[in-house]
């Protein structure tokens, strides 16, 4: 009898400890679009970054002005970036490329301006119109 209860004890004790773990928060989908001078962004890069910095940021890429990724819910700083060849640059031989040069401004990603609040409830459609 005295081993059912403590076998009963222990399951109840690993129940309760499988629970707590499981209750913080968990990420939920955040889509969009972003235009660029009224024009899907042809590709870029979309990041969600958390006040609290314990929290990674999320990323993902933008294709045809689209994007979609799972974020933890909060207040989130938003930073978007593209790159495009430098007009009339020629292929660096050292790179095999043509150089390319990052023409959104900072104030949509390293001194961004954007931000929006991510809920658990959702829906979480977050759409930006950059501008030159």
């Amino acid at each position: 009898m005295r081993l059912m209860q403590h076998a009963t004890a222990c399951f109840l004790v690993v129940f309760l400890l499988a629970g707590f773990g499981c209750s913080g928060p968990t990420s939920v989908p955040v889509r969009g679009m972003v235009t660029w001078n009224d024009k899907p962004l042809p590709d870029g890069k979309i990041l969600f970054e958390d006040e609290d910095t314990r929290i990674p940021p999320v990323s993902t890429d933008i294709k045809e002005g689209k994007y979609e990724v799972k974020v933890r819910p909060g207040k989130k700083k938003v930073r978007i970036t593209a790159s495009r060849e430098k007009a009339g640059g020629k292929v660096d031989k050292a790179m095999g490329a043509v150089p390319r040069e990052s023409y959104i401004p900072p104030r949509y990603n390293s001194e961004t301006v954007l931000s929006d609040t991510v809920t658990a409830e959702g829906p979480n459609e977050f759409n930006y119109k950059l501008k030159e």
